[in-house]
């Protein structure tokens, strides 16, 4: 009688999970956009994966982060794996301006940690505008130069730190930061 009850109630517990669960959509922009906002340590990769275009490729192989990683898989730099990345695009601003957010994966995460890298698009090409690294990276709303803040979480066995970026002149640069003691 039991398994009745709870085979009945079975396609309502999958509809509630698929619409309400991690995979929901969570942390993306609004309805009908496919463009995530928010990227974890804990995420597989990226939601809508995008190929990494060749000058950004060269601009992370000058990264110290990925130097070392090489190096302790005594690997050259012009053999830098693509599979150490994971990359999406990004709503720089509340317009239409995208960018591009790149994730290191493998030998370039930490303990529960990993690298982000942030490229806009300029007349130029790709220009590398954040390097950091934290738990979590969320873009949030556009600020009134028209760029969206971007907000990191890490976190350590004793406290949390979150710390807001703004975009300045030609990159983004640290705007607060917050530690929070874990009690």
């Amino acid at each position: 009688m039991n398994k009745v009850k709870v085979n009945r109630w079975l396609p309502c517990l999958v509809i509630f999970a698929a619409l309400f669960g991690p995979a929901s959509g969570m942390g993306q922009a609004a309805a009908g956009s496919s463009l995530q906002l928010h990227f974890s340590v804990e995420d597989e990769g990226v939601k809508h994966p995008v190929s990494i275009p060749a000058e950004v490729l060269a601009e992370l192989r000058k990264d110290s982060g990925v130097h070392d990683a090489l190096d302790a898989q005594d690997m050259e730099a012009n053999k830098l794996p693509v599979s150490w990345f994971s990359a999406a695009a990004v709503p720089l601003t509340g317009s239409d301006e995208k960018g591009l957010v790149v994730i290191g994966k493998g030998p370039l995460q930490g303990a529960n940690v990993t690298t982000f890298w942030v490229f806009r698009r300029t007349p130029q090409g790709l220009q590398l505008v954040l390097t950091t690294v934290a738990h979590d990276l969320e873009f949030k709303n556009p600020q009134p130069n028209g760029y969206r803040e971007i907000e990191t979480t890490a976190a350590t066995a004793a406290s949390v730190t979150t710390v807001v970026y703004r975009m300045g002149d030609l990159r983004y640069v640290e705007s607060s930061r917050k530690t929070e003691q874990i009690k």
